[in-house]
């Protein structure tokens, strides 16, 4: 399985592909997508069963006592946040076809904006912005007032700021995923960041 982060979003996921964005999801958080992506390409093939759904690959590595040292061999960094985000993601019995916002913060180290990244970019009809540094920097642009420079984590003023960008979005007659993917070409030099 491949990651593009210049064509991210998806409609029509299986669930292994759901599985894998998921986990892209969470591995890109801070990092430059397009490295992190290769990393998770390279971790994944790294499976000897290769029938193995990526939640399956990472439930057998982590019975094994194996899943921290399979992300140390790619240096996927963050150790610690990550097989904590693995553990609960494979455990924690979602349905990635339905799942709620509520639903995928409660895997440690996902917040408001990763949990927006996956449901933006692979549910259709679903339109909220994920609040990163580009889109921050777009709406103070647009001359919106009190833009913090990092993501919030008051919902309150997320959902604020995520409201006046679905505004910018429909005057625009964009949907909020092709916006936000047109906002990070724009702000960033190579590489998107979830």
């Amino acid at each position: 399985m491949k990651i593009n982060p210049q064509e991210i979003t998806d409609y029509n996921r299986t669930n292994a592909e759901l599985e894998f964005f998921l986990l892209f999801c969470i591995v890109v958080a801070g990092k430059k997508s397009d490295i992190q992506a290769r990393k998770l390409e390279a971790w994944y093939d790294n499976r000897v069963y290769h029938q193995d759904t990526p939640f399956e690959y990472a439930e057998r590595l982590e019975q094994n006592n194996e899943l921290r040292q399979s992300l140390e061999e790619v240096k996927m960094g963050q150790y610690n946040r990550l097989v904590n985000s693995f553990q609960d993601a494979i455990y924690g019995d979602f349905d990635l076809q339905k799942c709620s916002l509520q639903q995928l913060c409660t895997i440690r180290g996902v917040k408001l904006k990763t949990s927006n990244f996956f449901l933006t970019h692979s549910r259709e009809g679903y339109n909220v912005p994920v609040l990163d540094t580009h889109v921050l920097k777009f709406l103070k642009a647009e001359g919106i007032k009190n833009v913090p420079k990092s993501t919030p984590q008051d919902e309150k003023l997320y959902n604020s700021l995520a409201k006046q960008f679905t505004t910018i979005a429909k005057r625009r007659r964009m949907s909020v995923a092709d916006l936000d993917l047109q906002v990070w070409k724009q702000y960033s030099t190579s590489t998107i960041r979830a």
